[in-house]
């Protein structure tokens, strides 16, 4: 355990993406949940999962509050950068399209 401990330091990269991740994977449960039938309790679980992880990171002193803000951030463009590429957003599309030859 001493080994891995010695290598595993206390402050981890900046952004936290235990918290970027999580944020995604929440944002994006939310919306494939939303016509299910236990969308809520799906929803809340997801959310609380995702909370619990940053703080967990920030307990075991793995990331700093910065770091859990900044990979939630990271987490939300993401979503929202994903929002745009969809389907429905046609500029955004038609100019990928153009550009790779789709």
């Amino acid at each position: 355990y001493g080994w891995i401990v010695s290598y595993d330091t206390t402050r981890n990269a900046f952004p936290s993406l235990h918290a970027g991740f999580g944020a995604l994977s929440a944002i994006l449960a939310t919306r494939v949940f939303a016509r299910w039938r236990y969308r809520n309790a799906l929803c809340l679980a997801s959310w609380t999962l995702t909370v619990a992880v940053m703080i967990a990171a920030l307990l075991i002193k793995q990331h700093s509050v910065c770091d859990i803000l900044a990979g939630c951030g990271l987490g939300v463009m993401a979503a929202l950068l994903g929002r745009l590429v969809e389907v429905g957003h046609r500029p955004l599309k038609d100019a990928v399209e153009e550009s790779y030859g789709y």
